[in-house]
């Protein structure tokens, strides 16, 4: 209820903040309303969710580019009043795309009484400012009543052989992962291309829901584990085609796993308890994910396109054209008994369309054609006489291309690279990742999207919470880290990236010890000064400003009164030298601690940031920040890049 009232708040003093008249972005007046629709969104941050804190800073942007504001409060009218009774709780920084498809869902059937063509293109013009802003996931907007003239369809047909070579390729990375995850992750793939479930249903499976042996009855239903978000979601799902060796391999296996584990007891996850963890089930997206993209040579493809496949094979195997006549209109032979098996009887009838979007738990026939099925233009071959196409195929319209026409290209073998061969991450890519942790994005889908490494991203999010809870004040070590980065601003952030983009990490990495980004995490202290003393520090930091062309005027170098005639010589050695400055002996100095705390390092030297406002470094933090990504993007280029297994595609 304190969410729900909060949310009421937040949108009344947004209305009230946009409550004006029309004047030229560039005004005095418009510039106050952008200020004033800033600080309520500051100031409802931590107050209201993340898919609210999401439209307040989409009306911000607005305010300061549309000059209509007539325009922008009939956005806020169209999204806020379903907005506030349905998403005061909802996380759209953290949804996968399952997810995002039902909250967006929620909004449309809580809207107010505005036509949902209408809703649905606001909601659009939102999801393209948070995909930018926040790098949240895109739904399946197939899924989705949008109106009629809002259909939208993703293809996402997978071949079998495809899915077959992704389901293998899963089951041979034990090396990489551990058996339980990926067993679970083939399950799940499994699950989603025959059985047509969504990956959430697959991975909230318990035990009663699985009604047989290796040709099982799913019970798709509400459970101790999840509950399903409409009532056409529930459902049975029969085994309806013939299933590999390897697959009834995999499911004997997932099963008697589960009795092993937890003998009679069948309200426990089928997969394991191991999916009553987030974290776990993101891994798991991953793992398929990457397995589809690699198997498909396709590097958009999710895991929904395998329940888009299920459908399509469904539809192409009941669906018969009025001649009678029953062909395949895909790569696989049509499934005789298909229609006995949805529809209980062999014939066609009325009731076919409504079976099949049964199984799939739509709530009518209109998704399941509209978003689900990529043979349409097929089928109409079935119907229309072949002197009419061929005809129609001469007389193109101009500009269209017959690429049934074009020659046909034999595709050659390719050898790919499995993910255990460490790919390249530049330190813009890791600044990125920096500023998404800093907008509480999801980490593990933010890592994916920019191509980090897991190990690697969790690295940073570890050194960057570890580098503001040192400095930050007792009264604020309790605050979550993406509100300890608030400090930072957007311009600072567009600066920062803009200068990461231009360093160029050295390849051939020859000193003395290579650093982490953890390593390095413990060279920042309390003031954010980076703190030196062994030999490799200075190397580290040296190697550091070269790479990154700092200037004399970018940063000093402190000592400390006791400084050895050694160290001097590692500085000179490492080109910090011209950095040393001498008139600010007054300064105190970070200290650290070694051998777990029990010894102080007297004799040091630190790096400071010089103070400029518009430079990309112009504080500690700033610097920080690019240090922690150029030591992350040099640990990776350093680590072994022979891969274990080549794939042929």
């Amino acid at each position: 209820m304190a969410r729900q009232i909060e949310a009421r708040l937040y949108f009344s003093e947004l209305r009230q903040a946009i409550d004006g008249v029309d004047a030229d972005p560039r005004s005095k007046s418009r510039r106050k309303m952008v200020s004033d629709v800033s600080s309520v969104v500051s100031k409802f941050r931590s107050r209201v969710s993340s898919a609210l804190y999401l439209i307040g800073e989409w009306l911000y942007h607005l305010i300061g580019k549309v000059r209509s504001l007539n325009s922008i409060r009939r956005y806020l009218t169209g999204i806020s009043p379903a907005a506030e009774r349905v998403w005061y709780d909802a996380d759209l920084l953290s949804a996968d795309e399952e997810d995002v498809s039902e909250l967006y869902s929620a909004l449309l059937d809580a809207r107010p009484d505005i036509e949902l063509r209408t809703v649905g293109l606001y909601l659009r013009r939102f999801h393209a400012f948070a995909r930018k802003y926040a790098s949240i996931s895109d739904p399946d907007w197939g899924e989705l009543s949008l109106g009629q003239a809002s259909l939208s369809v993703r293809p996402a047909y997978i071949r079998e052989c495809d899915y077959l070579n992704a389901i293998e390729s899963i089951l041979l990375s034990s090396e990489r992962h551990s058996q339980e995850l990926v067993t679970a992750s083939a399950m799940v793939l499994l699950l989603a291309y025959r059985y047509g479930l969504r990956a959430s249903e697959a991975a909230g499976l318990i035990r009663a829901d699985w009604v047989g042996d290796t040709r099982p009855l799913i019970l798709v239903r509400n459970n101790v584990l999840r509950k399903l978000k409409t009532k056409a979601g529930r459902r049975l799902v029969p085994t309806l085609f013939e299933l590999t060796p390897i697959e009834v391999t995999l499911i004997k296996r997932v099963l008697v796993m589960a009795e092993a584990n937890h003998g009679g007891d069948m309200a426990v996850p089928l997969l394991g308890n191991q999916v009553r963890v987030p974290e776990t089930i993101g891994r798991i997206r991953t793992i398929v994910i990457q397995a589809l993209r690699w198997a498909t040579g396709n590097p958009t493809t999710v895991i929904h396109g395998a329940r888009h496949s299920f459908a399509t094979r469904v539809l192409d195997s009941v669906i018969c054209a009025d001649g009678g006549l029953q062909r395949s209109h895909l790569e696989v032979p049509i499934v005789e008994t298909m229609r006995d098996r949805v529809l209980g009887r062999a014939s066609q009838s009325r009731r076919t369309l409504w079976g099949v979007a049964r199984l799939l738990g739509h709530a009518s026939p209109t998704t399941s054609i509209g978003s689900y099925s990529h043979i349409i233009d097929r089928w109409l071959e079935d119907y229309a006489d072949h002197n009419v196409t061929r005809r129609t195929r001469g007389a193109l319209l101009e500009g269209a291309y017959d690429l049934d026409a074009e020659p046909r290209r034999i595709a050659q073998p390719e050898f790919r690279v499995f993910e255990d061969q460490a790919p390249t991450v530049s330190v813009g890519a890791l600044v990125r990742l920096a500023r998404l942790v800093s907008r509480g994005a999801n980490l593990q889908r933010s890592a994916t999207a920019l191509a980090i490494p897991a190990e690697l991203s969790g690295e940073v999010a570890f050194a960057l919470d570890s580098i503001y809870r040192a400095s930050a004040k007792r009264q604020e070590r309790k605050k979550s880290l993406s509100e300890l980065m608030a400090s930072i601003t957007e311009a600072q952030w567009v600066n920062l990236i803009e200068f990461a983009d231009a360093v160029v990490v050295p390849r051939e990495v020859t000193w003395i010890k290579v650093p982490t980004v953890l390593d390095f995490a413990g060279l920042v202290g309390p003031q954010r000064h980076i703190v030196m003393w062994r030999e490799e520090h200075f190397e580290w930091i040296g190697k550091f400003v070269t790479s990154i062309n700092i200037k004399k005027s970018d940063v000093i170098v402190l000592i400390t009164p006791g400084f050895t005639q050694e160290q001097k010589a590692w500085i000179e050695r490492h080109n910090l030298a011209r950095f040393v400055s001498l008139d600010e002996s007054d300064t105190q100095l970070d200290t650290v601690r070694t051998e777990n705390g029990r010894a102080v390092v007297v004799e040091r030297a630190v790096v400071i940031a010089s103070r400029r406002k518009q430079h990309p470094l112009g504080n500690r933090i700033l610097l920080a920040v690019l240090a922690i990504a150029w030591q992350g993007a040099v640990s990776l280029a350093k680590r072994d890049h022979s891969p274990r297994g080549l794939g042929k595609k």
